[in-house]
């Protein structure tokens, strides 16, 4: 045993009363029995030299202490410890069991790959001498050696053999006419005529603008004009509903009269593209329409004039004379 469980305060409870050569025997003696697995012969004279004990003094004590914890076995001729014993077997009886417990163990794999075997018919044998051969080297090998041995090939490198770099092993996985493909296995390349550049593809025929390209060129454009705009989900939605570069020409002029911002902008040409005709009125438009609605006004107030005019003078001539007053005066 390489190792005993010592347990400080029974030890100290029962040997407190020892002098202190007495407690270095008594702690000799329980190690030599712990290491060699046995009581202590009935020797004075081996057991005075095991523990060290060279005088008077030291031999009585190896006495005291034989007699107060071991037992003497007349029929063995030993000193026992009744503590030391049962350590001792209980020891031997773990081991007893761990080892029982591997054979079951190895008898379970054992069946396991019996079965295996069975059902699958798979024959476990080497039938190539060459094979069983490096098998037994591998076997052999210490664990560094081992990996470079299992990764051996039929051409081994050696230091002054030069890398090979002018081979090239490609796979033609093109089927011809016929559907049949000879070219399956792997061949050496002697021409580049399988890397001649193939002829140019023809262009592409352009694309329109995308909405994340016309979000960003609005976005651009907005803050040429002052409102700070960034091509978010907002515009990007909007320009998928077809909002158009036009839409905002015209709809910044009014927002930055209003002063607002960008989101204000949005909201206009949303405006102009559920409701087009009332969302496209420019400020100009509104101008001209404003001033015809004057004029208009002006036009009716006169033709009141006149008419009332009309109803007071009989002559043909006051009526003119009057219109003409009516048109030129202002209101």
């Amino acid at each position: 045993m390489n190792y005993y469980q010592h347990n400080i305060g029974d030890y100290a409870q029962a040997t407190m009363h020892l002098t202190l050569i007495e407690d270095a025997i008594y702690s000799r003696l329980l190690r030599r029995y712990y290491a060699e697995e046995k009581p202590i012969i009935n020797d004075l004279n081996q057991v005075c030299r095991w523990v060290g004990a060279r005088l008077d003094e030291e031999r009585t004590a190896v006495e005291n202490v034989l007699n107060e914890f071991f037992v003497l076995d007349s029929e063995n001729n030993v000193w026992r410890n009744k503590r030391a014993d049962t350590e001792i077997a209980s020891f031997h009886a773990k081991i007893e069991q761990a080892a029982e417990a591997g054979k079951k163990s190895a008898e379970a794999r054992k069946r396991q790959r019996s079965l295996s075997d069975g059902s699958t018919g798979v024959k476990r044998k080497t039938s190539d001498r060459s094979s069983i051969e490096q098998q037994e080297s591998n076997d052999r090998s210490t664990p560094v050696q081992r990996p470079f041995n299992e990764n051996l090939t039929d051409a081994q490198l050696t230091k002054n053999q030069e890398p090979i770099t002018n081979i090239k092993e490609k796979t033609n996985k093109k089927e011809n006419s016929t559907g049949s493909d000879p070219a399956d296995s792997p061949c050496v390349v002697s021409d580049f005529s399988d890397f001649a550049e193939s002829p140019p593809e023809p262009a592409e025929s352009p694309q329109p603008d995308n909405p994340v390209s016309t979000a960003g060129a609005i976005a651009t454009y907005c803050r040429s004009q002052g409102i700070d705009g960034n091509p978010g989900p907002r515009l990007k939605q909007l320009v998928e509903q077809g909002a158009e570069m036009a839409h905002f020409v015209e709809a910044i002029p009014i927002a930055k009269q209003a002063g607002k911002g960008f989101s204000y902008l949005l909201g206009i040409v949303k405006n102009m593209l559920t409701d087009p005709p009332k969302a496209r009125a420019s400020p100009a438009k509104a101008s001209i329409d404003s001033q015809w609605e004057e004029l208009n006004k002006k036009l009716g107030v006169r033709n009141e004039a006149i008419d009332v005019a009309a109803r007071v003078v009989n002559s043909p001539s006051e009526i003119r004379q009057d219109t003409h007053a009516a048109l030129v005066r202002p209101t």
